[in-house]
């Protein structure tokens, strides 16, 4: 009944509102026309500024002239705002690039004539453009700036925005808590001095979070909340974001056909204004949601759309999806020539984003450091504040005075002797770290230069052998280079795991879900590396268990521990993976082979840093000796348990626990 009626109102709306835009923007031209000076100047900025938000393609087309008169008048303040106005023209188009170099034109400008407001906004706007850059450790030092120099002036309409796009950034960084809480800070704050375009980008925020949280009914009411003002305000092109997450809500609920119907809305109201980039956004939902009904032609249609939109602007990220969808699409078709085609451009372009992907996770983890130290500074700055409040209360009298200084003197006498008690401990800690940091760099020194020795071999082996051109004689070194590459892929992943525990900074977030479940998709993932063994992996599971624990870990793990019983299996075997309750409290989880096994002395080994063991498996695959001690690291962190039983050539069984979820 409620998408009936928000269909009803789009029918009875749109019409008229497209008249009345018609009408509004020949009126603006009119007025730009018949003015001159600072008026056509000042009516120029207000055309503008409406087009950005209904025909962002025709306030380009109007910035040379516009500019120009600017500078005739020489008249900086409006000159910054024209170039925020086309900067955000650009933005909506998809033309980043473009839009930050409006943007920063915007900035140094008004750092040359130090108008603050100006700064700030400017900052903000350029912050939210370099998110899709992954530059998120600059994003976040733009954003508390913009905040700082808001929040000092007393300019709270650029407070509220720069509050709700650190919500945004939190959101990128999985930091899910305070992404809610400084979207909903950022929601009140609008609502107070009714800032229309704060509470629009708060609501459209509010819902994406409910989205990822699964609560698609107060995802669909603050979705609602922003559609209504981007109607209100005549802001067509955001329509077609409000639009994509109504998409997304009935694709979860697996409504595909009213899912389907906002996209193609959306795609619409994107083609009227040229923004062609975000049409293949929607096109490439069409084709995974046509995927999902088993409309595989149709969704090679719609594939095709996107793969030929993101080709010519070179968007290689949202280009990988789309290849795997293609592939995926006619692999169902039993097409597999065209299907291996599309799967091996799609390897092609995912290892060309590779190290985009590196530089975005640095990037990642410089932020979340920033956004740490930056929260630690608060608290001591709360710290220093409620001391000084202390103080200044026993300040009022002498005698208050002396029992303060007794007090401090009391509290440092007390803090002395509990030091010397524990330096020697604190030396102790500080040796261990030194030792595991001496293992760490240890390991990265040999483990991470060895292998590109041989990567470098066969690239050198491949260059001549493509002058001999020995076909049978080069895809072997191509294949033997691209196993020599996965395998230092692990190896750099493991480590990146391996830092990000040892440094404490690993996130941590429990919730309830279905453990087997979990462990389907595992195995599904590990399908085509069995295969290529002939190993079966079998289910032994009590029943479904629901367990607490942090579900990325927990996957991390079961993944470790059955590619490693696949590699280690002998060919045409059998994996089994037993499931049962051990008591009251925790879920056991074996899994056992018959492969290979481990010595005895080995077994003792495995899951400590300071003895490295890396043994090949039954094919010759290489490990990185790192998996078994982040795989300890990550149960313990889930307060569970790990061990391990084995005999050579007979097999091992490794064994773990996970609590369960509370009744």
């Amino acid at each position: 009944m409620r998408f009936v009626l928000l269909l009803f109102t789009f029918l009875i709306s749109i019409f008229p509102q497209e008249s009345r835009i018609s009408e509004n923007i020949d009126l603006l031209k009119r007025n730009v026309a018949n003015t001159s000076g600072k008026e056509k100047l000042t009516n120029y900025i207000k055309l503008i500024d409406y087009l950005s938000r209904c025909r962002p393609d025709l306030g380009i087309n109007e910035k040379n002239n516009v500019i120009n008169l600017a500078n005739e008048l020489k008249d900086d303040n409006s000159l910054i705002t024209i170039y925020q106005l086309l900067g955000e023209c650009y933005s909506e188009i998809h033309l980043n690039e473009t839009s930050i170099e409006y943007f920063e034109k915007a900035l140094n400008l008004s750092k040359r004539i130090k108008d603050s407001s100006k700064i700030a906004s400017s900052l903000i706007k350029i912050g939210r453009m370099k998110i899709s850059l992954g530059e998120l450790d600059i994003v976040l030092k733009m954003f508390e700036d913009a905040l700082e120099i808001s929040e000092r002036n007393n300019y709270v309409e650029s407070k509220i925005m720069a509050i709700n796009y650190l919500g945004i950034l939190n959101y990128i960084l999985d930091n899910l808590e305070d992404a809610e809480k400084l979207s909903f800070k950022g929601l009140e704050l609008a609502k107070k001095i009714n800032f229309t375009n704060g509470i629009e980008l708060a609501s459209e925020h509010i819902a994406i979070i409910r989205i990822k949280q699964e609560r698609y009914d107060e995802a669909l009411k603050y979705n609602d909340s922003a559609y209504n003002l981007s109607i209100q305000r005549d802001f067509i092109a955001n329509i077609p974001a409000v639009y994509y997450n109504y998409s997304v809500i009935y694709n979860r609920l697996k409504d595909y056909d009213k899912a389907l119907d906002y996209l193609y809305k959306s795609e619409k109201i994107r083609k009227s204004y040229g923004d062609y980039r975000g049409s293949a956004t929607d096109y490439g939902m069409m084709g995974r949601i046509y995927l999902s009904k088993n409309d595989n032609k149709l969704a090679i249609f719609y594939f095709n759309k996107a793969y030929s939109i993101l080709t010519e602007y070179k968007a290689n990220r949202p280009l990988v999806s789309t290849l795997l969808g293609l592939a995926t699409a006619y692999e169902n078709l039993g097409d597999y020539k065209t299907a291996l085609k599309y799967f091996k451009e799609y390897k092609s372009v995912n290892d060309s984003v590779f190290n985009e992907n590196v530089k975005r996770q640095v990037a990642i983890s410089n932020a979340k450091r920033l956004l740490t130290e930056k929260e630690q500074q608060i608290k001591k700055l709360e710290e220093i504040t409620s001391f000084q409040s202390i103080v200044q209360n026993y300040l009022i009298t002498f005698s208050s005075i002396i029992l303060v200084l007794f007090l401090i003197i009391v509290f440092l006498y007390v803090k002395i002797v509990k030091s010397k008690r524990s330096l020697s401990l604190v030396n102790q800690k500080l040796i261990s770290l030194n030792e595991e940091r001496d293992r760490f760099f240890s390991i990265v020194s040999h483990d991470l230069k060895s292998p590109f020795l041989g990567i470098l071999g066969l690239s050198s082996l491949i260059k001549d052998e493509l002058n001999n051109y020995n076909d049978s004689h080069l895809k072997d070194l191509v294949n033997k280079l691209d196993t020599a590459i996965n395998n230092q892929y692990k190896l750099v992943d493991h480590l990146l795991n391996w830092t990000i525990i040892q440094t404490g900074k690993m996130p941590y977030e429990p919730t309830e879900f279905a453990l087997t479940d979990l462990i389907s998709n595992v195995i599904e993932d590990l399908k085509s590396f069995s295969f290529q063994k002939n190993v079966r992996i079998k289910e032994n599971i009590e029943k479904d268990f629901l367990v607490y624990a942090d579900k990325n870990m927990i996957s991390s793990v079961l993944r470790n521990l059955i590619s490693n019983a696949i590699k280690y299996s002998f060919p045409d075997s059998d994996i089994n993976i037993i499931v049962h309750q051990k008591n009251d409290d925790y879920v056991s989880v074996k899994i056992k082979d018959s492969g290979v096994g481990i010595s005895e002395e080995n077994v003792s080994k495995i899951f400590r840093s300071d003895s490295k063991l890396s043994t090949q498996g039954t094919a010759k695959e290489k490990g990185t000796g790192l998996g078994l001690i982040i795989v300890k690291e990550m149960v313990s962190k889930n307060k569970g348990e790990i061990s391990v039983t084995s005999k050579e050539n007979l097999g091992s069984i490794f064994e773990f626990t996970i609590p369960l979820a509370k009744k």
